[in-house]
Parts: C-alpha cells; sequence; structure tokens
C-alpha cells in the first residue's frame, strides 16, 4: 500500500464509538470501515511548482488493499464533521479516495499543499474523549463533557491555520457559555502585557482584547451571560455616541483595557471606510475575532460580509448553528472570513468544490477540519445523549380553505399565472422583466392563506420582508430584485379593491390557531408561542385572544431592542398572567431563550427551512424542561406545498455540505413554474 493511502487511513478512520438509533426517522447514517494507521506525513512528495500541458502532472500510486485485512463496522451520524470517517469504498463506487483527493494538484498545486498541511495538522485533532478542564475563574455553571471537548478543539484550532474556525454546535446546546469558557482558558494561558505596553502598541501589536459581533438584540444577552459567568470586563460599542469617549487615534487605549468588547454586524458595516482612524473598529489588531450567529454574512458579497473579513485579527471564529441555508456557497462566505487561503479566493473555491473533480473526500477533509458541531440527537461516549432534553414533536396541520376564500385566492393566482407568462414572455423576447411583480403576487398569495386581511392593503415593506432569501433564489433564475417600487404595477399590486376583510374576520388558519391556543392554555395551563413573519398576523391573532380572555405579550420589530429582555423575563417566569408571545419571525429568530413555553405555532412556511429551525429553537434548548411541541399551519392545494417540497431541497442541501457533498442544489425556470402553477 502507497504511504499516502495508508496516512489517509490514520487521520479518518476513529475508535469506536457506542451508537444509538436516532430520535428521529430522518437522520442520515453511513457505515464506514476502520483500517491501518502506521505512517509518516513526511513521505508525501511536495509538487515544486505549478503544472503546465507539457509537464507530466502530479499521480499517486495507485490504491491498494489493506494487507492485513482487519476492519470493523460502526454506524455514525453523517453530520458529524469532527467523528464521521470516510465513507465504505463501495459506498463511492471504488474511487480512488488518495487520487481523487489530490488530482486537483494537476491545476493548482497550492490547493493540494493546503490540504497536506490539513492532514497533518489532523493528526493533533483532539478525539472525542480528549477534554479540557473547566477553568477555574468560570462561576456559576459546570460545563458539559461536550463543551469540555469544545475546549480542547478550540485550543487545537488556534494553534493550526487559519487559526481558528466554525463552532457550530445546534443551536441551544451553549455555543455562547463555551466561547466564555474558551475566552477565559486562553486569558489564563497566555501571558498578559502589561498596560503601559499595550497603549505603546502599534497596530502591528494585537491588544489582548476579543470582539465579539452579532445582531444587536443579543448584545445585552451576551453582556448578561459574560459577567453572569465571568470576572472579564466587558464593553458595548454601540450607538450613535459611541466614539465620544474615544480619541481620534485612541482606540488602542480604549479597547485595550477590556477583555471583551461587544458590536453588531449593522456597526461594523457603518465603520468599513477607508479612513480606519475615524473608525476605531478598523484601527486597532485584535487578539481574536468571534461572529456569533454568523450565517448572517453567509453572501460573501454583502457589505457585512467584506467589513467583517476587513477586521484586523490573529483568530477568527464563527458561531452558528446553522452554517448552510440556501446554497454550498454561505460555506465559502465563512472561509472567506477565516483567511483560509488559498480557499478563501473564490475563483479556487468553485474549482475546488466543482463536481467535476469528485470534491466529495476534498469536502470532507476541510469540513472536518474546521467544523465542530455536534447535535440535539448526538451520543456521548458512554452512549447517553449529550444535553438529556425532553422529546420533540412536530405536527403538520394541513387544513382547507373555505369556499369563500378559495375564490378569492384563485383570482389571485390567475393574475400571478398571467405575470408570469409575461414575465416569460419578456425574457424570450430579452426585454425588461420586472421581478418585484411575480414575487409581490407570491407574497400574495401566501398571505392570502393565512388571512385575507393581510393582501387588502399590502405594505411595501412586507414585500421585502424576505429580500436576502428571495433575492438568492431569484439569483437561481439569473434574476435580481433591482426593480423600483415605484413601478405603477406594483403600487396596483399592494391595494386590493375586491377585498373588504378586516382584522375581525376569521380564516380557516386563525380559527384552527384560535382553538388550539384555547385548549392548550385554558384547559392544559402550558404557554405558547406564535410566529408569524408578518407583523399584521400578529396583530389580527392578538385582537381575537382578547375574546378568550388570554394575555398575550410581542416581540417584533415595533419593539425597542431594549424592552425586549423585560418581555421575555416575564414570559420565561413562572406567573401565569401573560400565557402566549407573538413573536416576529425576523426579530425573533436569533438568539432568545423562550424555555418558558414549550408549545410553538408557525402560521406560515418561510422560504428558508433555517428560519423556522431557529424560531423552534426558541423553546427546545438547555433548560427545558417540558415536552416540546411544534405546529405548521399550512393550506392544502396552494404554494404552501410548494414552498414545502423546496424546503425539503435545501435542508437536504445543508446536511450534504455539512458532510462533505457538494452536490449542488440549482433551481430551473420550471421550479419557478411550479410556484406559480
Amino acid at each position: 500500500m502507497s504511504s499516502n493511502q495508508l496516512k489517509l487511513d490514520q487521520i479518518w478512520n476513529r475508535p469506536e464509538l457506542p451508537s444509538k438509533p436516532a430520535l428521529f426517522s430522518n437522520t442520515n447514517e453511513i457505515k464506514t470501515s476502520i483500517g491501518n494507521k502506521d505512517v509518516k506525513l513526511s513521505l508525501f512528495p511536495m509538487p515544486t511548482a505549478r503544472w503546465r500541458p507539457n509537464q507530466r502532472p502530479f499521480v499517486l500510486p495507485p490504491q491498494t488493499i489493506n494487507p492485513n485485512g482487519t476492519s470493523s463496522m460502526r454506524t455514525i451520524q453523517l453530520i458529524d464533521p469532527i467523528i464521521t470517517p470516510m465513507p465504505t469504498m463501495s459506498s463511492l463506487k471504488h474511487i480512488q479516495t488518495t487520487q481523487n483527493l489530490f488530482s486537483i494538484g494537476k491545476r493548482m498545486p497550492e490547493i493540494e499543499i493546503a490540504l497536506k498541511q490539513l492532514i497533518a495538522n489532523m493528526e493533533k485533532c483532539p478525539r472525542p474523549e480528549e477534554e479540557l478542564p473547566q477553568p477555574l475563574s468560570l462561576r456559576n455553571v459546570t460545563l458539559h463533557g461536550y463543551q469540555r471537548h469544545a475546549l480542547a478543539w478550540m485550543e487545537w484550532r488556534e494553534s493550526n491555520p487559519p487559526f481558528g474556525g466554525i463552532l457550530a454546535d445546534d443551536m441551544g446546546l451553549g455555543k455562547t457559555v463555551t466561547t466564555i469558557a474558551f475566552l477565559q482558558l486562553r486569558m489564563n494561558s497566555i501571558k498578559q502585557e502589561s498596560i503601559e505596553q499595550i497603549f505603546d502598541s502599534s497596530k502591528n501589536r494585537a491588544i489582548p482584547t476579543t470582539l465579539v459581533i452579532c445582531p444587536a438584540t443579543l448584545m445585552s444577552h451576551w453582556e448578561s451571560e459574560i459577567t453572569k459567568y465571568s470576572r472579564m470586563r466587558c464593553f458595548i460599542y454601540h450607538g450613535s455616541s459611541r466614539k465620544k469617549d474615544i480619541p481620534v487615534g485612541g482606540a488602542v487605549r480604549a479597547f485595550g483595557q477590556y477583555c471583551v468588547v461587544l458590536t453588531s454586524y449593522e456597526l461594523v458595516r457603518a465603520e468599513h471606510t477607508c479612513d480606519e482612524i475615524k473608525n476605531p473598529l478598523f484601527s486597532v489588531k485584535w487578539q481574536r475575532i468571534v461572529l456569533d450567529e454568523a450565517h448572517r454574512i453567509r453572501s460573501h458579497k454583502s457589505q457585512t460580509a467584506q467589513a467583517c473579513s476587513s477586521l484586523d485579527t490573529i483568530y477568527r471564529w464563527a458561531l452558528t448553528g446553522t452554517p448552510i441555508h440556501n446554497k454550498a456557497d454561505d460555506f465559502y462566505s465563512l472561509l472567506h472570513f477565516l483567511h483560509y487561503s488559498p480557499f478563501n479566493i473564490y475563483s479556487t473555491w468553485k474549482l475546488f468544490s466543482s463536481n467535476q473533480y469528485k470534491s466529495i473526500e476534498r469536502m470532507k477533509t476541510i469540513v472536518r477540519s474546521l467544523i465542530l458541531r455536534r447535535t440535539k440527537t448526538d451520543y456521548d461516549l458512554n452512549g447517553k445523549l449529550l444535553v438529556p432534553l425532553p422529546s420533540k414533536q412536530i405536527e403538520n396541520l394541513w387544513l382547507t380553505l373555505t369556499d369563500e376564500e378559495l375564490k378569492h385566492y384563485q383570482r389571485i393566482k390567475m393574475e400571478m399565472t398571467d405575470a408570469y407568462k409575461l414575465f416569460i414572455h419578456n425574457r424570450r423576447e430579452k426585454k425588461k422583466t420586472n421581478t418585484v411583480v411575480l414575487f409581490t403576487l407570491m407574497l400574495k398569495l401566501r398571505q392570502a392563506c393565512n388571512h385575507l386581511s393581510l393582501v387588502k392593503n399590502l405594505s411595501t415593506d412586507e414585500v421585502f420582508d424576505d429580500k436576502d432569501d428571495v433575492a438568492l433564489e431569484l439569483s437561481m433564475f439569473k434574476l435580481d430584485l433591482n426593480d423600483t417600487l415605484n413601478d405603477k404595477n406594483i403600487q396596483s399590486l399592494t391595494k386590493d379593491t375586491e377585498l373588504q376583510y378586516d382584522i375581525t374576520f376569521l380564516s380557516t388558519k386563525l380559527n384552527c390557531l384560535l382553538k388550539k391556543l384555547n385548549l392548550i392554555v385554558n384547559q392544559q395551563g402550558e404557554k405558547c408561542i406564535v410566529v408569524s413573519s408578518w407583523v399584521g398576523m400578529l396583530n389580527i391573532v392578538r385582537h381575537h385572544l382578547k375574546q378568550y380572555h388570554i394575555r398575550s405579550l410581542t416581540i417584533s420589530g415595533e419593539i425597542k431592542i431594549a424592552d425586549r429582555q423585560a418581555v421575555v423575563q416575564a414570559f420565561n417566569s413562572d406567573e401565569k398572567k401573560y400565557m402566549v408571545l407573538l413573536l416576529s419571525l425576523k426579530a425573533g429568530g436569533e438568539g432568545l431563550n423562550l424555555v418558558g413555553g414549550n408549545h410553538l405555532f408557525l402560521c406560515e412556511l418561510s422560504y428558508n427551512p433555517q428560519n423556522e429551525q431557529q424560531a423552534c429553537d426558541r423553546i427546545y434548548r438547555i433548560g427545558q424542561r417540558r415536552d416540546v411541541h411544534i405546529y405548521r399551519l399550512m393550506i392544502k392545494n396552494t404554494i404552501e406545498e410548494r414552498i414545502s417540497n423546496l424546503q425539503e431541497q435545501k435542508l437536504k442541501l445543508a446536511g450534504d455540505v455539512l458532510a462533505g457533498c457538494v452536490d449542488r442544489f440549482s433551481l430551473k425556470l420550471e421550479d419557478i413554474a411550479y410556484l406559480c402553477s
């Protein structure tokens, strides 16, 4: 057997772990074999120059069979990039593993060198049983075993390029607490410079401060968690008066006296200019940058992603429970932030992840090296669940529109069909196509499934409520959202004179929702959360809840960020004063802990299924003591059926990328016709 193949066997094979059947039937699993382990990486030949067409390509010897013939079988969850080994050769149709892993070296030797370096570093990767002790300075909490393993893994990642990584534990498994513990661990292990040295340093020397970038709604949460679990000095850099106490050129002194500085994505984007002196965040070199809810930068072309990548630091970390939302390029955006050369160059990434070069093995190497991901259904080395959470049940409530509702739905659908035909005609004739008209009609169809009063006066803000996800959706058709809302067609679409319904109308979905809420609240005495993408729908629900004498709280874009934590505390309290929380999907999808409730209703489907998953994990997380029930309200034979099917494709894509597979999820014009039919 070649030394290269032996080396790969050593890196990809892991010791036998206990296994139990997954709690849910849709858990992806694979079977793997364990082989020989004795080899040294120094035997790998290294290319000395870029390959040219007239030069003999770099080719490894063909794979040979293990002479010892020893193997054992085990079952492991596919999406766990740290403990997931390579599939069996039969599952890959006897692909020559080593040959394919480095075959791209024929075109780009720098990728080959980077892959070999990754494999060399994986030798020292902590195994699942390896843990670091909890820092003595961490207080008021006892870390779980998987969190102590994360400390060892994070320490290993900061010792190897790209000096950071992606902590992608499932939402609700304590990524924030783990990160706080790691910051204290590093503070205790690294000798701190004196304050005078810090103040005298220039940008070439990093200040011993970690910059945490998170959604603005989570800054107070991070501050309270840091104060609760540590004695680290924390400073929130936000608001219009943020520069008042920071003189020009004094950012090093101002930030260097704190262990952690908190700011928001919006502020980083706003300060991303060429004038570093006037923008303190970019005028210093940070010891470490942590992106919380890092999927916020999933579009690598966005100003937010480019601003975060431009910050100067030694170590880079991305925290997200949903690293893949819509496409494989979401993962590239994280690599770009990590400054992981050469994969942070888009053209290199596209070549690397191209199916024509059989990239499954190469992608697995990247994923397993840079991502640590554990889910709520994973088991520890003793065969027990990582976190003993209650059960979670998801119930799809398929409803049927009344004849009255169906009449208006079909009318809007006919308008949409005509608009789509005109769109196709203009596209074929290479004329201007108004994609906003198409999307507005799709939105009206979705809202007609909820409540007809939403369609009566459609606000232009709601048209673009899901702008990022829809823009990405339409980009798959090579379309864009550059059309203006001043278009007369759009203005006419937002007013529907044929609908005479108001907030008092009892729609099919609303009727079902109210009956369920009345049963759970007044008879079972348990708290509920109602989630909707539209504030108008939440207002309708609030109006009707009064008839059942049910008091409710609301978290939406209309509620000030400073007031939201008080709402959360009131809902999570043991008092029965407020039994229902009305939650906007956009405002409450990140970071909120709502374990006071154990029933959650999704009023409609989102184009992005990860948004729904984030909303569900507001109640299904550490601290939940009751069984969790998720209800998805959907209408049969409508656009919601089609959105549900597209959601399944996106969720499969996310699992495939995290498993190292890069089969692309691409939509065709037939798919948009499917939504419009």
